[in-house]
């Protein structure tokens, strides 16, 4: 997963770009809608990591995540496993900062600076930085936006020129000018055939086989998250708290799910219409069967949290979520069925 990051801002100025009477692309289908129900959750176990300020979590199972924050200029990682955070350990120090992790595999994730630079935990180690982009345009730094893995074999990564580079488990490709309009924010990705982005003009770009489709509009605004539950679904959200759904009957229109104007919002999905968002204002809300709940603060067991910037919840059973904030928080919790 990711946290906003420059990108996220260069979207707004893509806004403009967009007219208000945008077409939508073929097969758009009814928006969900957003019920009175409440989450079922049980109370979010919450633990102080001294890890500085989170900026993004990503679990390969119920029994391993790995998050990562950041502190004067220092990113640090700890881990989550069989239940319990361990001690931060140093990631890097004055190299950029990490603002896209992505763990396929228990015990192997990779992580992704705003230089243009990935770095792998392989057999309980990180992996020196290695840059992915070795000649990185304008805007600077926020050349790596995102990155999505689905096995420690294949991975994609997105960035703010529009450009795209895939790992094959030994190295990255060059990179490949995937939108020559906007920048790319987010991606999702479920087989080596198959991943989705998003980017700052509310288009989305799907990768078939080796091959990016030409930017398909489904918002009209920017983009900003997205994370895929299986073939044929995935949910997107954008800058002004509104999500858009892609299922049979194609992308739906966007649906104000947040009702804070431009709080930013990060979603993951764990199967087809079973997603849990969460936004800055420190609150969680769930989707199911195409209809989100209202944004409320979350059940905690104790303690409190603050602007939650990052979710993954991994498929699971039963259901597990980890979400962490601004100030150094990570929180676990099961969902009920």
């Amino acid at each position: 997963m990711r946290r906003p990051g420059l990108a996220t801002l260069l979207g707004l100025v893509a806004v403009a770009a967009i007219p208000s009477a945008c077409s939508f692309s073929q097969g758009v289908a009814r928006g969900a809608t957003v019920t009175a129900a409440a989450p079922q959750t049980s109370r979010w176990k919450v633990d102080e990591t001294n890890a500085g300020a989170f900026n993004v979590v990503s679990c390969a199972s119920a029994r391993f995540c790995v998050a990562v924050g950041t502190s004067t200029g220092t990113d640090n990682v700890v881990e989550f496993e069989n239940g319990s955070w361990g001690a931060p350990r140093q990631l890097e120090q004055y190299a950029g900062e990490v603002v896209s992790l992505s763990c396929p595999e228990v015990g192997w994730c990779v992580a992704l600076t705003d230089l243009a630079a990935a770095t792998i935990l392989r057999d309980g180690r990180w992996s020196r930085l290695t840059t992915i982009d070795p000649n990185p345009g304008p805007p600077y730094p926020g050349m790596t936006n995102a990155v999505s893995c689905t096995s420690s074999r294949f991975c994609v990564a997105v960035d703010a020129q529009g450009n795209t580079e895939t790992y094959n488990g030994t190295s990255w490709t060059k990179p490949l000018r995937a939108d020559p309009d906007y920048p790319l924010n987010d991606i999702s990705c479920i087989s080596r055939a198959f991943c989705t982005a998003v980017d700052g003009g509310g288009r989305v770009l799907d990768y078939r086989d080796g091959h990016w489709s030409n930017p398909a509009p489904v918002d009209t605004t920017a983009l900003t998250a997205i994370s895929c539950g299986g073939h044929g679904f995935c949910a997107a959200v954008d800058l002004l708290g509104r999500a858009v759904l892609l299922t049979d009957s194609g992308w739906s229109h966007p649906t104000r799910i947040d009702s804070i104007t431009e709080t930013p919002i990060e979603v993951s999905c764990w199967q087809k219409e079973q997603c849990l968002a969460v936004d800055s204002a420190g609150r969680v809300q769930t989707l199911k069967n195409n209809e989100w709940t209202p944004p409320r603060a979350p059940n905690l067991s104790s303690g409190s949290t603050g602007s939650l910037v990052d979710v993954s919840c991994p498929v699971a059973a039963p259901v597990f979520c980890a979400a962490v904030d601004a100030s150094g928080d990570a929180l676990t919790a099961a969902l009920q069925p």
